[in-house]
């Protein structure tokens, strides 16, 4: 679904392994950043938040933060569903 919508084969490279964040643009790093500290902390940094807030804006922030929360919670059920068959409504017109 990434590659068809125009996400750069390196930049799922750097997500899926996470790889270090040199090889992202400013934008997708700091996005990428809000998704490792949701997951791996479980909250955004104020200062994260900041940023992301700043480059994309709050609406489309909490569109990609229920996004992430989405497609995470099926890969933490023991019943796992393809991720295919979930498409949530976007209503950020930079994630469309």
């Amino acid at each position: 679904m990434a590659l068809a919508a125009g996400v750069k084969l390196e930049t799922l490279d750097v997500i899926a392994g996470l790889l270090p964040l040199d090889a992202l643009s400013k934008d997708d790093a700091c996005l990428e950043v809000c998704g490792r500290e949701m997951f791996r902390d479980h909250r955004i940094s104020d200062a994260t938040y900041a940023a992301a807030s700043q480059r994309v804006g709050t609406p489309c922030l909490m569109d990609l933060t229920a996004l992430t929360v989405y497609y995470g919670i099926p890969a933490c059920s023991p019943r796992r569903q393809p991720l295919n068959s979930l498409r949530p409504a976007v209503t950020c017109k930079a994630l469309v």
